[in-house]
C-alpha cells in the first residue's frame, strides 16, 4: 500500500511537470490593502496606486518601491528589469518565477498588473535589494542595507513646512526662528541660528523658514535676515553648528526670489512666489551647492510634488499636469475634470480635492485615473455660514483634515473650532477629532502630529503630540 501511494504521488508530480515544466502557481485573490503605511528608512513613502493583499502577502507597485531603494527599473518586451549594483532581477506579470542574476527564484504569487503598474510581493523585492522588512502597528518599515545610496523620498502635496530625520522633526515659520522636536520624547527645542551676514544697525532677524528640507545633514530653506519680506534667499543651515550660509548661485532668483524648496534626485526644485502662483525651476546640486544654470519647468503653478520618476503640478487654472522630472512631456490629467484648484492631497492613486459652492456648501471629493466621475466623500451643509477645509495629509489608511466649525455638526464632539484637525478613513467615514484647538498648520510624521495652536492669533504656539 505504501509503495502504491509513492507511485501515485510520483505520477501526479510528473503530470504537473509535463503540463508546464513547473508546478502550477498557487491561485490568490487580490484585495486592496487598507490600514497600512509604508516607510523606507523611516520616511513615509507615497504610492501611485493602492497596495494589494493576497493570502497574507503585501503587493506593492514595483517601480516606486524599487526606486526608493536605489534601484533602476526598466521595461522591455513585457519584462521588468531591476538593477541595483551587481544584482539584476527580471520578472514578468503572470509568471511565478523571477530571475535573480541568472537563478530562478519562485514567488509566493505571480506579479500582476493593476492600473497599468506591476505589483510584486513587498518582502521579495525589498529583501532581494538588500533591505529588511518589519511589520508592526499598521506600518511596514523597510530598512535598506548599510551603505545603500538612497534617492530622496518625495514630500506630499503642501507638506513643505517641516521635515524629519530618524531622531528629530524640524520646522519653522516666518519669524526667523526654527525648532526641532525629539521624536521619542516630544521635547521641543529652539535652534540657535547665526546669520551668514551681520545685521545692519537697528535690524531685527526675519526669515521665512516655513518651507525647509533636511538633506545631507543640513537644512535648506528660504531665508532673508532683513526687512525685505518679499524676498526669498536660498539659505543652508547646519543644526550642528548653528551656522547659516547663502550659497552662490548662477540663477539670481536663488538670491532673492525663491521659495517652496524641494530637493529630489540631486536637484533643487523651487518656485518664484512664496504662497500663491509662481514659475517652477530646478537647478542641479553638486556637493550640496547649486551648480550651473537653472531650468524652467512650468509657469504659474500652485503646488508641485513627485511620485517616483514623475513630476506633478497644478496651475493657476486648477488643471493638474504630469511631466518628466525635467519638465518635458507635460500632459494634463484628463480624468480630473474641471477646476481642481482645491487639490489638497494625493496618495495610493487617489486625488483629494474640495469644491466650495456659492451657498456655503462644502464638498470633499476623491478621484483616480480611469474613473468616470469623482466620488463625493464628505459634504457639509451650512446655510448662511462659511465653512472650509484647510490643509490635508494622507498617511496610510487615514486622511487628516483641518476643518472649520465642524464640531458644531458632529453630535457629542466638543472643542472643534476653526481649524481643528480631524481624521477620517480614506472614503470619508469614521471621523474622529485629533486636536482641540484652533490650528493653522499641521504635519503628521508616523505617530506624531505637529501643529500650530493659534488660539491666541497674536501668539501662536507649536505643539507636538502622540497620535492615539
Amino acid at each position: 500500500m505504501k509503495k502504491c501511494r509513492i507511485i501515485m504521488t510520483l505520477a501526479v508530480l510528473l503530470l504537473c511537470l509535463g503540463c508546464g515544466g513547473a508546478l502550477a502557481a498557487p491561485t490568490a485573490e487580490f484585495t486592496p490593502l487598507t490600514g497600512t503605511a509604508i516607510y523606507v528608512n523611516n520616511q513615509y513613502l507615497p504610492l501611485d496606486t493602492m497596495p494589494l493583499l493576497a493570502e497574507g502577502t503585501t503587493f506593492v507597485p514595483l517601480r516606486v518601491v524599487s526606486s526608493a531603494l536605489g534601484a533602476e527599473v526598466s521595461w522591455q518586451n513585457g519584462e521588468a528589469r531591476i538593477v541595483q549594483g551587481d544584482k539584476t532581477i527580471t520578472l514578468r506579470p503572470g509568471e511565478p518565477n523571477a530571475n535573480v542574476n541568472g537563478q530562478s527564484v519562485r514567488l509566493f504569487a505571480a506579479p500582476r498588473t493593476d492600473s497599468g503598474r506591476i505589483m510584486v510581493p513587498l518582502r521579495f523585492v525589498s529583501e532581494q535589494l538588500g533591505a529588511t522588512v518589519q511589520y508592526a502597528n499598521h506600518a511596514v518599515d523597510i530598512h535598506p542595507a548599510a551603505g545603500t545610496v538612497l534617492p530622496d523620498i518625495p514630500k506630499q502635496i503642501g507638506c513643505i513646512g517641516a521635515d524629519d530625520t530618524a531622531e528629530y522633526i524640524y520646522y519653522g515659520g516666518y519669524d526667523g526662528k526654527m525648532w526641532r522636536v525629539n521624536r521619542k520624547t516630544l521635547e521641543q527645542e529652539e535652534l540657535a541660528i547665526t546669520p551668514a551676514e551681520p545685521l545692519a544697525s537697528g535690524d531685527t532677524p526675519y526669515a521665512d523658514y516655513s518651507a525647509l528640507n533636511v538633506w545631507g545633514g543640513k537644512i535648506y530653506c528660504s531665508g532673508d535676515y532683513s526687512y525685505k519680506h518679499d524676498e526669498g534667499r536660498l539659505t543652508v543651515f547646519d543644526p550642528a553648528t548653528g551656522q547659516t550660509t547663502y550659497p552662490a548661485a548662477e540663477d539670481e532668483r536663488l538670491n532673492n526670489k525663491s521659495y517652496r524648496y524641494q530637493i529630489y534626485n540631486g536637484w533643487l526644485y523651487y518656485q518664484t512666489a512664496p504662497s500663491t502662483y509662481g514659475d517652477l525651476y530646478r537647478v542641479a546640486l553638486a556637493g550640496g551647492l547649486p551648480q550651473g544654470a537653472a531650468q524652467k519647468l512650468a509657469s504659474n503653478i500652485h503646488h508641485f510634488w513627485f511620485i517616483g520618476e514623475t513630476l506633478y503640478y497644478n496651475d493657476w487654472a486648477g488643471k493638474v499636469f504630469q511631466a518628466n522630472l525635467d519638465g518635458s512631456g507635460a500632459q494634463k490629467l484628463g480624468f480630473l475634470r474641471g477646476s481642481v484648484s482645491g487639490l489638497k492631497a494625493y496618495d495610493a492613486g487617489w486625488y483629494y480635492y474640495t469644491s466650495q459652492g456659492g451657498d456655503g456648501d462644502l464638498k470633499l471629493y476623491r478621484v483616480r485615473p480611469g474613473d468616470q466621475a469623482a466620488q463625493e466623500i464628505f459634504n457639509i451643509t451650512a446655510s448662511g455660514r462659511f465653512f472650509s477645509f484647510g490643509r490635508m495629509q494622507v498617511v496610510g489608511n487615514y486622511l487628516y483634515v483641518a476643518v472649520s466649525d465642524l464640531a458644531e455638526y458632529m453630535p457629542g464632539k466638543t472643542g472643534g473650532t476653526f481649524g481643528a484637525v480631524w481624521r477620517m478613513d480614506l472614503n470619508g467615514q469614521n471621523m474622529t477629532q485629533v486636536t482641540l484647538v484652533k490650528t493653522a498648520y499641521f504635519y503628521v510624521f508616523r505617530d506624531v502630529i505637529l501643529y500650530s495652536d493659534v488660539t491666541d492669533i497674536n501668539n501662536p504656539v507649536w505643539r507636538a503630540e502622540r497620535l492615539k
